[in-house]
Order: structure tokens, then C-alpha cells, then sequence
């Protein structure tokens, strides 16, 4: 009996001897293939020794934390930590996201902006609206077409089942006010947020995944069909359509349809409410269709677009400047970081620009692109517009003799050269001008 008891003791330990050492194992020879996990996840690189780092400490400090993060079955662990947080305590170990009712998964940035807790201001606003109005009539001219559009956001299709803790609506959001102000204004603007609450409940599927944060892949294709719809209709030209072949009904979702579900890295998935929809959809044969260039200025909301080969299937080109940052070209370049003034060039050599964001990002909308663009095409267009008015006004001047002995007059009595009375008597009939809108 007592060397039963002794064997199972010795067997015990080696068991949690055996478990111990299992990470260590894994670590250095895979003993089994693991998914790794999921999100925005940056990979500590593995520090150099060095005598130096190790008298002064550095290299342990730094060895520790990469071998936090890459020990053997790390991702089984956190996935095993993060399933016990979700199923016990409602809670998610993703950074930012909000677990809502019937598991239903946010990113707190869209329940804020619904209750407007982001809300910038109206004199903000407004001031957006009018550079916005600006650049448009003054791209315009230039036979560029620029459009707002408004994506869809995760709070407004689905206020039903945010927690109660957030509050309730608020009447004064960025969405609601730019998406009034720009109507009022005339700025040209597509309002996806509006369009998808108003079919949300006369279609029988849903446009928002459950544990998505961006529209369904079967809603970025209507999202496509009705862009190009509005560019055929702005630039009264036919470009290559969408060709819906098929619908396919699956209850397994399909990638970005769970790209919250997937940031939570648990260990069983979170079922989806109902069967999502997925379009077979084609585009139309190029041949004898307008050939129509887009910029984009987006947030990640224009990802499903541009990886469907919106250029060059429906466009002939697209430069996607996302978060006015990193620019991705639909041509085969390689991706290439926005400059100061890249964005303004950009603009110059395409026939549509198209400034987009989702009810979270609106406060950010542009992200420096809309300020820069107006700086660029609408007052320095009226600053060269009145020097060029200017020189007008000198040359009028000089060849009137009344004119130029009242500038003499007004000259020797202000004691300054007559060129520079000149100038000054042609700038002040240059501002008066242009003030008055002739």
C-alpha cells in the first residue's frame, strides 16, 4: 500500500513536473501547430545580449517581457483567461470593446458618439460645412467631383442593445448635425448611416454583423452599387456597374463580418444572431464605359470596398489615403505614407475625391486632408485671383491722367512713393471688389 501511495505521489509530480515544462517545450520545438491570435497586435522583437544591457539590467528587463509574450501556448492561455472573463463575468479583454445585450459586440467609440459625448460643437461643425461647400464648388470648376460620405455606424443601426449604463440618444451628435448642415449647405453627400436605418427593418437580414463593427460584406456591395450609382449620376456618366449573379445564405460569417469576435481571441465564438447574406457579385465589362478615377480619404470603413477591386473594375483608379496617412494604390504600387501636400496633388489628377468616416470618426473627419485641400484650391485661388486684380487696377490707373493726378495728391500728402500709392489705391478697389462677390 505505502509503495501504491509512493508511485502515485512520483506519477503526480511528474504530471505538473511535465505540465510546467510543456510551454517551454512547445516554445522551442512546436510540439503542436497553434492559431495565433488575433487583433491589433505589435510583436516585441527578441533583445541581443550585450555585457552592457546586462550589467545595467536592460537585456533581463527586456528578455522578460518578449518571453511574456512568447512562451508555448501563450494564445491558448489568454484565450482560456479571456473565455473565463467573457462567459463568467460579461466582460471583454479587448481593448475598447463593449460587450451589449444578447452579446451583441461594440467599440465604445460608436456608443459615444451615439450619445454625443464626442460632440465637437456646432461652430465646428458649421465651419466644416462651409470648407467643405468651398472646395467642392471650387474642385468643381476644375471637373472634380467631391462627395461626403456618412458610413454606417454600429450604435445607430443597433441602439437596441447598448447597455443602459450609456444613457439614452443625444439630439446633438456629430452625425446628426454635419448630416443636416451639409443638406442645408449643398455639400455633396451620401448618407449610408441614414439609408441602412431606414431598410433595417423592411429587409429580412441583417446590414450589421452581430459581432462585426463594420457594415456586412453583403452591405459593402450595395454600398459600392449605390457610389457608383451616384457618380454616374453627378458626372452624368456610365461606368461598369455591379452584376449581382447570386445570394448565398451561411451561418458560418466570413471575413470582416467578425473582426470584434475575432479581436475577442476566445476560445469558442460567439454565435451570430441569424444567417448572414453574401453576394456573388461581378462588375460590368469595361469596354465603352467612362473611365472615372477615385481618391479616397477614408476611414477603415472603405477596406471592403477597395478589397473587392473597386479600381480598377468599377473605377480606373484608386489612391485610398487612409486616415489621410498611409496611401494604397489599386494600380499595384506599393503602399506609400501621405506628405504635407501629397493628398492636395492627389486631388488634382483624379475625377472624384470622396472624404469618408463612420458616426465614431466624424469628429476627425478629413483628418487634416479637408483643411489643407481648402488652403490649397480655395484661398490661395483667391489670393492669386486678387493680385491678378490687383495688377488690374495698376494698369487702369496709370493709364487714366484724373486717376493719376489724385494719386499724387493723395501721395504727397501721405508723404509715401506714387508706385506705392498706386498699389495701395488698386488693393483697396481689388478687396472692395472681391467683397462684394463681383
Amino acid at each position: 500500500m505505502k509503495d501504491n501511495t509512493i508511485i502515485l505521489k512520483k506519477t503526480l509530480l511528474a504530471i505538473v513536473l511535465g505540465a510546467l515544462l510543456l510551454p517551454l517545450i512547445q516554445q522551442h520545438i512546436t510540439l503542436l501547430k497553434r492559431k495565433s491570435l488575433k487583433g491589433a497586435i505589435v510583436a516585441k522583437e527578441k533583445p541581443e545580449f550585450s555585457k552592457r544591457a546586462w550589467w545595467d539590467g536592460t537585456y533581463q528587463e527586456s528578455y522578460s517581457e518578449w518571453y511574456n509574450e512568447n512562451f508555448g501556448f501563450r494564445a491558448d492561455f489568454v484565450r482560456l483567461h479571456n473565455q473565463v472573463a467573457f462567459t463568467l463575468f460579461h466582460l471583454a479583454k479587448a481593448n475598447g470593446v463593449i460587450i451589449g445585450k444578447e452579446n451583441y459586440l461594440y467599440e465604445e467609440n460608436y456608443i459615444k458618439a451615439y450619445t454625443g459625448k464626442d460632440f465637437i460643437g456646432k461652430p465646428a461643425i458649421y465651419e466644416v460645412t462651409t470648407k467643405l461647400k468651398s472646395l467642392q464648388d471650387s474642385l468643381e470648376k476644375k471637373n472634380i467631383t467631391l462627395v461626403v460620405c456618412l458610413a454606417t455606424g454600429k450604435a445607430s443601426y443597433y441602439p437596441e442593445y447598448i447597455p443602459d449604463i450609456y444613457g439614452p440618444a443625444s439630439e446633438e451628435t456629430n452625425y446628426k448635425l454635419m448630416a443636416s448642415s451639409f443638406a442645408e449647405k449643398g455639400v455633396n453627400c451620401i448618407d449610408f448611416n441614414k439609408w441602412f436605418m431606414n431598410i433595417k427593418n423592411k429587409i429580412p437580414y441583417a446590414l450589421y454583423p452581430k459581432t462585426g463593427i463594420h457594415w456586412s460584406r453583403y452591405g459593402s456591395v450595395m454600398v459600392i452599387d449605390s457610389l457608383i450609382k451616384y457618380v454616374e449620376y453627378k458626372r452624368k456618366v456610365d461606368m461598369p456597374s455591379v452584376v449581382w449573379n447570386s445570394i448565398e445564405v451561411s451561418d458560418t460569417l466570413r471575413s470582416p463580418d467578425e473582426d470584434i469576435g475575432e479581436a475577442m481571441n476566445l476560445m469558442f465564438p460567439i454565435s451570430p444572431l441569424e444567417n448572414m447574406r453574401y453576394a456573388n457579385f461581378s462588375f460590368e465589362d469595361t469596354t465603352g464605359k467612362a473611365k472615372v478615377s477615385l481618391m479616397s480619404v477614408s476611414d477603415s470603413f472603405f477596406w471592403s470596398l477597395f478589397d473587392v477591386g473597386l479600381g480598377p473594375r468599377a473605377f480606373s483608379n484608386v489612391d485610398f489615403y487612409y486616415y489621410n496617412n498611409e496611401v494604397y494604390h489599386s494600380d499595384g504600387r506599393s503602399m506609400s505614407q501621405a506628405g504635407a501636400q501629397s493628398g492636395v496633388e492627389d486631388a488634382s489628377k483624379h475625377d472624384v475625391v470622396m472624404i469618408m468616416a463612420t458616426e465614431a470618426n466624424l469628429w476627425g473627419l478629413g483628418w487634416g486632408f479637408i483643411n489643407t485641400a481648402f488652403d490649397h484650391f480655395v484661398v490661395h485661388k483667391m489670393v492669386r485671383a486678387n493680385d491678378e486684380l490687383v495688377q488690374s487696377y495698376e494698369s487702369e490707373i496709370r493709364k487714366s491722367e484724373k486717376w493719376m493726378q489724385d494719386i499724387k495728391v493723395k501721395a504727397e500728402a501721405a508723404g509715401i512713393p506714387l508706385d506705392s500709392m498706386i498699389y495701395l489705391d488698386a488693393k483697396y478697389m481689388a478687396d472692395e471688389r472681391l467683397k462684394n462677390g463681383q
